[in-house]
């Protein structure tokens, strides 16, 4: 017998007929068989325990608060798991097919989250990524919601803590990021050229290197010149090259 057939001949004898004690057997064996339903396919909806319980919406999420459900952050909420099904990543996340949950709350929250604690802010295209889902209209809500805060970095919003001495932090890291990015692009040939004028001016500082490649056609700031030797490992072994 399957269990939607289990579930029908609970519902028979009607609860008229029953004592009370029998009617908190059959309500006992029928939330098992649903949990058990429930195991087998990870996520059900609102619209899929009206169905089994077969009572109104309000009693439903009563019974849902004492499962101690989790709401997808996706999907408007629409969507239910337990913590005992879900395997949830070191980031707090879990995915069944397209149904997302999170350890961290709904969609705001979670995405607040990640914003918040990242060592360096989060490009959209980032969140995107790792929540699986593209809606810059969500973020901008979110931004209204929240004291999250964004800056334009390459011509792109990247988003920062709400917490002013955390988004130093951020700020100062992307920086640091974006700067190395540069100094991993350099081309091989500016590299030699920078190397040559290194080699030829052993005790120069970056700013005396910078303005010496200026006046060869290299333009290559300071700041740069400082990643590109701290990419390749070069200012761990000169020591008498003068910092800025």
């Amino acid at each position: 017998m399957s269990n939607n057939d289990k579930v029908s001949l609970l519902f028979i004898a009607g609860r008229d007929i029953l004592s009370q004690k029998e009617v908190f057997m059959q309500k006992d064996e029928l939330f098992s068989i649903i949990e058990e339903d429930w195991k087998k396919e990870k996520a059900l909806d609102l619209k899929d325990f009206l169905k089994r319980l077969k009572c109104s919406t309000a009693t439903v999420r009563r019974r849902l608060k004492k499962w101690k459900t989790i709401t997808s952050f996706n999907h408007k909420g629409r969507y239910y798991t337990l913590f005992e099904i879900a395997d949830f990543t070191n980031d707090g996340l879990w995915f069944y097919n397209d149904i997302g949950f999170s350890q961290h709350g709904n969609l705001i929250e979670t995405i607040t989250y990640f914003i918040s604690s990242s060592n360096a802010g989060l490009y959209a295209n980032n969140l995107f990524e790792l929540l699986h889902f593209k809606s810059y209209s969500i973020l901008s809500r979110i931004m209204d919601k929240t004291s999250l805060h964004r800056e334009k970095m390459h011509d792109k919003y990247i988003y920062f803590s709400a917490d002013e001495e955390k988004r130093k932090i951020q700020i100062s890291e992307r920086f640091k990021m974006n700067q190395m990015i540069l100094a991993e692009e350099i081309s091989a040939s500016k590299g030699i050229n920078i190397l040559v004028e290194y080699i030829k001016h052993p005790s120069i500082s970056f700013m005396e290197l910078s303005e010496n490649l200026s006046k060869q056609g290299v333009f290559i700031s300071d700041v740069i010149l400082h990643s590109f030797f701290e990419f390749h490992g070069i200012l761990k072994k000169t020591h008498n090259f003068k910092q800025l």
